[in-house]
């Protein structure tokens, strides 16, 4: 049996979550409990309108990572379960025979460096993401579960497929 660990790098989701939680909540207290002696504008009310907007799309995001990319994995003899939001949520058990396959995909980020993403795949849709980024142990956990599923193929990275499968 595998189970999968985390890098540093996992915790940044969540310390990003919490610093514009913060920051959200010190905007609102000051702008709504502040005494109005008539100096709050328009554009007073049209930055918060941006920041809420901006608030709500990176704790979308923010969700959709701790939901999709955020899991704990087990791979044992007869099943695969993840848990997703760092290990906090229901388990979803799998067997490799209910499953399509894998495939793998490279993410580019800074000065040139890549993350190997891989997506396990169920009915032609993405179950699960696993990432070098997130997963210490990913070789391993990638040996443990190509032994148990076909490999598909690599695909190439596209934003615009990222996106679509963010709002699935």
């Amino acid at each position: 049996m595998i189970k999968s660990k985390f890098t540093y790098w996992a915790a940044l989701p969540l310390l990003l979550l919490v610093i514009l939680t913060a920051s959200f909540t010190v905007l609102g207290y000051l702008l709504f409990f502040m005494p109005n002696d008539g100096t709050i504008t328009i554009g007073i009310y049209a930055m918060l309108t941006f920041v809420t907007f901006f608030f709500a799309l990176v704790a979308f995001w923010i969700t959709v990572e701790f939901r999709k990319k955020l899991i704990v994995v087990q791979v044992d003899s007869y099943s695969i379960s993840i848990r997703s939001f760092y290990g906090l949520g229901a388990e979803q058990k799998f067997d490799g025979r209910q499953l399509d396959g894998y495939t793998t995909t490279l993410l580019p980020v800074l000065y040139g460096t890549t993350y190997e993403f891989l997506y396990v795949i169920k009915d032609g849709k993405q179950v699960f993401a696993m990432s070098a980024f997130y997963h210490h142990n990913y070789r391993e956990l990638k040996k443990a579960l190509s032994g148990k599923l076909k490999f598909i193929g690599d695909n190439t990275f596209e934003m615009a497929k990222e996106i679509k499968d963010t709002f699935q």
